[in-house]
């Protein structure tokens, strides 16, 4: 090795930033053609590109290969006592990140994992409740489309029934209209208070847990 060749080392650093900081898609395929190089970088350099990599990953899309390598990255970043990375907080964003991973992949009860961690540290993250709140109803799909279905079939009764009492009961069978009209509404009462009352717990118990979380 010559006594020039730390040119060359500090050259892959400026070439991968060359384009910019928005430039995801040449960073990410300059350092996976370049991965031997960079490893003979000084250990700041190369923290650095690491980390920039792996959110560049993010930023294209390659949500498995992010989940894959960003651990290791989240080990480097506490084991070096790596704090921020261009302002913001680097522990958290790599977990807020990671979190929309799973979301963006459709695996919800991974994603809640962390999101409950962050809202522990990060309280005051208004986008960190909406994230739980999407996390929480992709979980909880499956009762709710059975309380939706049950209130979509007694409205659809009732709007049968509504049918039935205007063009034969009302006309011919008038002594049993009162009986069902009370049917009638019944069945709408029973759809629409289902409808309401499962979307109004829903919020209500999230709101409860996310304020849980937060006070601990």
């Amino acid at each position: 090795m010559s006594e020039f060749d730390f040119l060359n080392k500090d050259s892959i650093y400026f070439q991968y930033f060359r384009n910019g900081d928005n430039s995801f898609m040449h960073k990410v395929k300059f350092f996976e053609d370049h991965k031997a190089d960079i490893e003979y970088l000084d250990i700041d350099l190369k923290q650095e590109i690491l980390i920039d990599y792996i959110l560049c990953l993010f930023e294209v899309g390659r949500y498995e290969k992010f989940l894959n390598d960003v651990d290791y990255v989240v080990e480097m970043v506490i084991a070096e006592n790596i704090f921020e990375y261009n302002g913001e907080n680097i522990y958290n964003l790599l977990l807020r990140k990671k979190a929309a991973c799973y979301i963006n992949l459709q695996r919800p009860s991974e994603a809640l994992k962390l999101i409950r961690q962050l809202l522990r540290v990060e309280p005051d993250n208004i986008n960190l409740p909406y994230f739980y709140y999407i996390c929480n109803r992709k979980i909880s799909q499956g009762s709710e489309d059975i309380i939706k279905g049950i209130a979509i079939i007694s409205l659809m009764c009732g709007l049968s029934l509504k049918f039935a009492e205007t063009f034969v009961v009302d006309p011919f069978f008038s002594d049993y209209l009162k009986a069902f009209s009370t049917i009638t509404t019944s069945f709408f009462i029973i759809g629409s208070a289902l409808l309401v009352s499962n979307e109004v717990y829903r919020r209500w118990y999230i709101n409860r847990e996310i304020k849980k979380i937060q006070r601990k």
